[in-house]
């Protein structure tokens, strides 16, 4: 059994220094399971008393397409400043899940927000005007 099998069922525990030390476990380890960011998000949704303890490691977590519909119910469902980090997280998310769920993301980000990183472009070889053809 592997740190992430072994972590998993203290992520959502009710003991908040137990459920505390594995979140800031996950945040640190470099590989988290595909489940987690669905999972932990649910957790925001149910759970808003949680919520804050749930953002920072959401916040390190690889995300899917899958995983955007929960993201935007979370934000909606959760306090001000949790809400803030959640946008944070979805300005991290990658660009081609960014681009795929873009209607999902228009009620989150401002077109000045949707301006891409040359960092990305250069990283993928793209110029901008083809990128921004795609949205």
């Amino acid at each position: 059994m592997d740190l992430l099998e072994r972590i998993d069922p203290y992520l959502t525990s009710d003991d908040k220094v137990v459920r505390h030390f594995a979140l800031n476990a996950v945040g640190t380890f470099p590989s988290t399971k595909p489940e987690w960011p669905a999972r932990l998000l649910k957790e925001v949704i149910e759970k808003p008393e949680k919520a804050s303890d749930y953002a920072t490691a959401i916040g390190d977590m690889t995300f899917s397409n899958e995983d955007v519909p929960l993201l935007m119910e979370a934000m909606k469902s959760a306090p001000g400043f949790i809400a803030l980090s959640l946008k944070r997280v979805a300005e991290g998310l990658p660009l081609d899940v960014k681009i795929e769920n873009r209607e999902v993301l228009q009620s989150v980000f401002s077109m000045e927000e949707w301006v891409f990183s040359p960092r990305w472009l250069k990283r993928h070889r793209m110029n901008s005007n083809k990128c921004l053809k795609t949205i």
